[in-house]
């Protein structure tokens, strides 16, 4: 599984509740075939399964929508308003990140699905948080997504710089800690300079 799977916490919860609900024995008879999920967080498959299944998708909250929170606490933040949106819905499997969901469609090949899950990435996007989604990696690999993100960094620049997320991430450039940011700067430097 990739580790910067933004649904990877999500995986364990689910797992554990799915696991003490189900009592019954496995059919002897049961013929299937097994395939192993390496590169993407079991959540994030049953959203698109569900998606291919019935045309509807649902979407978690970006983990960069609790940056106003400690960093210890973000993670327990975005499981509980998961939680909360699930329990609206409590047959459907929980929402999924819109990024995880939009790397395994493209994966997939599932460009309507991939457009769905932009146009949500696009959605959560706010000043406080474009910043650290910028430079948290799915931006340097598609390029769908760092233009929506570049595109609204640049249009509340003034906003953005301001922010506790940019400081972050120029204090994290400084130190080198952002290997595959390369793209991103290259497309947001000659945008932000001007």
């Amino acid at each position: 599984m990739d580790d910067n799977d933004s649904d990877a916490d999500l995986d364990e919860s689910l797992i554990e509740s799915m696991t003490s609900n189900d009592t019954s024995p496995p059919s002897q008879n049961l013929h299937y075939y097994q395939i192993q999920i390496r590169n993407a967080a079991y959540s994030t498959y049953r959203v698109v399964l569900m998606y291919l299944q019935t045309g509807h998708v649902w979407f978690a909250p970006l983990t960069s929508s609790f940056s106003h929170l400690p960093l210890e606490a973000r993670s327990k933040a975005r499981l509980d308003a998961i939680s909360a949106q699930h329990k609206l819905e409590p047959k459907l499997p929980p929402p999924a990140s819109p990024k995880s969901v939009y790397k395994l469609a493209h994966y997939l090949s599932l460009p309507s699905l991939q457009s769905l899950a932009l146009q949500d990435i696009s959605r959560q996007l706010s000043i406080e948080n474009v910043f650290i989604e910028l430079f948290d990696g799915l931006p340097s690999v598609y390029d769908e997504v760092r233009k929506v993100m570049v595109e609204y960094a640049v249009k509340h620049k003034k906003e953005v710089i301001e922010t506790e997320g940019f400081k972050t991430v120029m204090e994290r450039l400084r130190r080198n800690e952002l290997d595959r940011s390369g793209a991103v700067v290259a497309d947001l430097l000659p945008l932000f300079v001007g």
